[in-house]
């Protein structure tokens, strides 16, 4: 894909970038899609990459809303601010927080099956 120029070709590439991920089954029925995200997240953020966090902070913030967790969905809606004015540091905390809520309610649903 050649390089983008402007920056709706940036958006249109980074968007075509993120269909190439497997995108999750609708209303988080996919029980492995927020760890995917969450993994596909961090790995972003070594790199750097912003502007595919973003797009991916966004997909995930749609399967919490559709798993109605209020808490995730907010806490990544302000990863996705944190996101757009590049504050690393504010990004990663965010990240912190969501994984150890995530990872936590998970192993209790494990506990309870």
């Amino acid at each position: 894909m050649p390089l983008a120029t402007n920056r709706f070709d940036v958006h249109v590439q980074l968007m075509s970038e993120a269909a190439l991920i497997k995108p999750p089954k609708p209303n988080g029925q996919d029980p492995n899609a927020v760890t995917q995200k969450i993994d596909q997240l961090q790995q972003l953020l070594d790199q750097e990459n912003l502007e595919l966090m973003e797009v991916i902070a966004h997909q995930l913030k749609g399967i919490f809303e559709g798993m109605n967790a209020e808490e995730l969905k907010n806490l990544v809606f302000k990863m996705e601010l944190a996101i757009r004015k590049s504050r690393i540091g504010a990004v990663s905390e965010y990240l912190e927080q969501i994984a150890a809520i995530w990872y936590a309610q998970k192993a209790g649903a494990a506990r309870e099956n």
